[in-house]
This record gives C-alpha cells, structure tokens and sequence, in this order.
C-alpha cells in the first residue's frame, strides 16, 4: 500500500470521527432561549390593564363620542349665525332649541301612533292567533303546532319574562340618561369651546399642536358634514313613504 492510500484511509477516518461530534455541535446550536425582559412583562401589564379600563368606562367614551358628534354637526350652524351678527351663546341657544322642539315634535307623533298600533295588535291577537292556527292545521307535519298555537298561556309567558322585561326597562332608561348626558355635555363644549381648546392644547406637546388643529378641523368637517347628510336622507325618506302611502290611498292617524 502506497503512502498516498495511508493518507486517504486515514483522511476518511478522521471525517468519519469528526461527523458524529458535527452533529453533537448542530443539535446544541439549534437550541434556543427565549428570555422575556421586565421591560416588556410591565408593557403587557399595562396593555392588560388600559383594555380593562377601556371596557369598564366604555359608557363614558360612547357618551363622549356621541357629544363630540353632535358638536361637529352643530357648530356649522353656531358659525354661520355668529357671522350674520348674532352672538355665540344666542347661536348656541337657538340651535339647541330647534334641536330639543324637533326631537319632541318626532316624540309626540310617533310614540302615540306606536302605542295605537300596539294596542290595535293585541285587540286583533284572538283573530290572527286562530288564523295562524287554522294555517297550520292543514298540514299534518305542523298540526301540533296549531294545538299548541290554540293553548298558548299568556300568563306563563309574562311570568317568565318579568326578569327581562325589567332589565330591558332599566336599561332603556339608563340609555336615555346617557342620551341627555351626551347633549349637556355636546351643549357645554360648545359654550366653553375657547377654554377647553385650551386646556386640549395644553395637555398636548407643541409638536403635535398642528396635527390637532388638522384633527378638530376634520371632526367639524367630515364628522358633522356625514351626520347632517343622514338626517338628510332620512327627512327625504320620510316624505317619500308619507307621498307614497297618500298615493296608495292607505290611511294614516294623526
């Protein structure tokens, strides 16, 4: 055997010997710590923290919100008298008069005719209850249901109910109270809309002051321009329906 082939066998033998400490080496490189700093354990913390408080004031914020909204859509408005010569607290005023008449005057036509209809529902329920029964009755997959459709018991179902009925009455006035919530507050941002300007402006660092003012311009502009145009749309709906069921000669009680 030439010295050339005794360097080869022992080449190959030594790579043979290395390959198993190569893979040792691998496998233990491709462990890998993960060490979470105190840094970001305290950031998660608070994020935890303002989610839950952002979930428990989340009344507070829709109120705010619906003010803001309501300010945006009637400073237009307050703005359009001040140049006329009226004085803003007069603006204020008139706006949120027309606003309070407007609201009632869509209360009194609407709950009482609401009211009639419901009654008119419950007088009719003998009638239309049996009809439905009689419906059902015809077919022999749904003739249980027209015996039990017969024997329905009203007092059981009011009973059972009672729970419901009181939390859905409780909260329908704990969203009226956040309603005029919002309007006071809308009413006292639009009075002392210099001094909280201020504080706003106040609280916020200089470098940011342009992108506020940007901000509060696009709230009057976008926000008021896109809640005055569903009230607009709205109004033009009501008088199609009120056009079209005059037309179709369907009585209406006013």
């Amino acid at each position: 055997m030439s010295s050339r082939d005794n360097r080869a066998a022992s080449t190959a033998a030594q790579g043979k010997h290395q390959e198993p400490e190569q893979k040792a080496n691998s496998r233990q490189a491709r462990v890998l710590r993960i060490e979470i700093s105190p840094w970001t354990m305290i950031t998660l913390m608070l994020i935890i923290t303002g989610l839950w408080l952002f979930i428990r004031l989340l009344p507070v914020v829709l109120v705010l919100i619906v003010a803001l909204m309501i300010v945006g859509t009637l400073a237009p408005a307050v703005v359009w008298m001040e140049r006329r010569g009226v004085r803003r607290w007069v603006g204020i005023t008139i706006v949120f008069t027309a606003l309070f008449v407007l609201t009632m005057l869509i209360f009194a036509l609407t709950i009482p005719e609401l009211v009639n209809q419901i009654r008119s529902l419950i007088d009719m329920e003998p009638v239309l209850r049996e009809r439905l029964a009689a419906w059902f009755a015809l077919s022999p997959l749904t003739a249980s249901l027209a015996d039990a459709i017969r024997n329905v018991q009203y007092d059981a179902i009011f009973r059972s109910s009672a729970a419901s009925v009181l939390t859905f009455s409780s909260n329908l006035v704990q969203g009226i109270a956040y309603m005029f919530g919002a309007i006071f507050l809308a009413l006292y941002m639009m009075l002392d809309r210099d001094r909280l300007r201020g504080g706003l402006f106040a609280v916020v660092p200089r470098t940011h002051h342009i992108r506020l003012s940007r901000i509060l311009v696009n709230l009057e502009t976008i926000v008021g321009g896109y809640i005055r145009g569903q009230v607009i749309t709205s109004a033009m709906m009501a008088v199609f329906i009120f056009v079209l069921l005059t037309a179709c000669n369907i009585r209406t009680h006013w």
